[in-house]
């Protein structure tokens, strides 16, 4: 006679188990996005996520596109673009934090004694830092254009303006940050966390099969 076999899940980072099919469902259930929680039980090759097992999927509510809550402060943008905003909020803000960081690298070789090696590393440092300030222009016009925050044109030639760009990057990412905040993106130190990133994309991909 065989046995219905007990399921494990994952909350957070924590496995949680073992509990039954409908002890299961009714954990999943309460959970803020059901489809997206992974789950395992023996005999299955790896953790997948539960809307894609047939058997859970038909027991669960059909996922219910995310869209932002209403009087939102910030300009209407299709979900299927969150994913590539918050990675290039991400990605900028990194590169903000690069540009610091080579910028404080870059000091105490102009208080060096000039010599042909200070000046091939002052040189590298500078086209790195241009490689940088590149990388921030694009990375600014894709995320000014995904957001529908005026004209990326002008947010992107404000980057190269001294003073002026950091007055941007402010502008910028006190819009990025409301954004995220409003769409339910957390986020932390360097800017979107990975982990609502990826939450981001599981939400796109229920969106997209609703």
């Amino acid at each position: 006679m065989s046995m219905d076999p007990l399921w494990f899940y994952l909350d957070g980072e924590e496995r949680r188990g073992p509990v039954t099919f409908v002890e299961l469902i009714a954990t999943l259930r309460e959970a803020p996005a059901p489809h997206s929680v992974l789950v395992w039980h023996d005999g299955l090759a790896d953790w997948q996520e539960a809307g894609s097992i047939p058997e859970i999927r038909g027991s669960l509510p059909p996922p219910v596109p995310f869209r932002p809550p209403s009087g939102s402060a910030v300009s209407p943008v299709p979900f299927a673009d969150a994913e590539a905003i918050a990675r290039l909020y991400r990605r900028l803000v990194l590169l903000v934090g690069l540009q610091l960081l080579v910028g404080f690298l870059q000091a105490p070789l102009q208080a060096a004694t000039p010599s042909v090696g200070v000046g091939l590393v002052a040189a590298v440092i500078l086209l790195v830092l241009l490689g940088i300030l590149v990388a921030m222009v694009v990375t600014t016009y894709k995320l000014t254009r995904l957001l529908r925050a005026g004209l990326p044109v002008l947010w992107a030639i404000a980057m190269f303006v001294p003073c002026l760009n950091l007055l941007t990057l402010l502008a910028l990412s006190s819009r990025a940050q409301t954004w995220c905040r409003q769409y339910g993106i957390k986020v932390g130190l360097l800017g979107p966390t990975k982990e609502s990133i990826e939450e981001v994309r599981r939400r796109t991909v229920s969106s997209t099969f609703d």
